[in-house]
């Protein structure tokens, strides 16, 4: 579960493709990467362990990206 976690913060945080992810993460192709988001949003509904981890890298993720941007102004 860890690849498809990396995977869902990579396209949302990062931006990138499901290529590039799959690059980044030593995954066989894009819709591989496709197929573990697609795993980890199943998985989200039945797993409040999960859940929980989820949130608080995304919670990190966004104090981190306010940090970054309160930086600059």
């Amino acid at each position: 579960m860890l690849r498809a976690i990396g995977s869902q913060m990579l396209s949302k945080y990062a931006g990138l493709t499901q290529r590039e992810i799959a690059g980044q993460l030593g995954i066989s192709s894009g819709a591989s990467v496709g197929q573990q988001q697609q795993k980890l949003r199943d998985a989200l509904p039945h797993d409040r362990k999960l859940r929980k981890q989820l949130s608080a890298i995304e919670r990190h993720l966004n104090s981190e990206r306010e940090r970054s941007v309160n930086r600059y102004l």
